[in-house]
């Protein structure tokens, strides 16, 4: 098997995605995956303007190819402002510890889906973003939740009988 640069250069930045990817529940690891998802829009989009496609012959192809690059692109970009832009304004109040708590019922729990890795949750009217599942036998007990302040991200999260 012959290995080049570009083989090996592609699956040293793509490991640690795949590693942030199943460990969502740890913070850094998710800013990690948020910095890949920009990355790969912002290669989309500059290979939609950069890239000559020399090896597609038909200029169809071309067209078809630089438009879904650009499509792509923005819609990774935008993906990334509206689900990671907040967690980034959190990264000082995450190695400083300054986390909030709070503790109560939950008002509304929303279903976790494959098009979602959150489950949203509301506790004394603070709408949060969790990445533990919780199952719906726990709906009616007590939570405690401690997130970040910005993005209400949930570092831990506890449940009381």
């Amino acid at each position: 098997m012959k290995y080049s640069i570009r083989n090996i250069l592609g699956i040293t930045l793509m490991f640690p995605m795949f590693i942030s990817m199943f460990t969502l529940n740890h913070f850094i690891s998710w800013l990690i995956f948020g910095i890949y998802i920009l990355l790969l829009g912002l290669v989309f989009l500059f290979s939609s303007f950069l890239s000559n496609f020399e090896k597609i012959e038909n200029k169809i192809n071309k067209v078809f190819m630089r438009t879904l690059a650009f499509i792509v692109g923005v819609g990774m970009i935008m993906f990334f402002s509206l689900v990671w832009s907040t967690s980034y304004l959190d990264i000082s109040a995450y190695f400083s510890e300054s986390y909030e708590t709070v503790r109560g019922y939950p008002s509304q729990i929303g279903d976790v889906s494959s098009k979602s890795v959150f489950q949203q949750i509301e506790i004394n009217h603070i709408k949060l973003k969790s990445v533990y599942e919780i199952h719906e036998k726990d709906f009616n007990k007590e939570l405690e939740a401690t997130y970040l302040p910005r993005s209400k991200y949930v570092i831990k999260l506890w449940i009381y009988k």
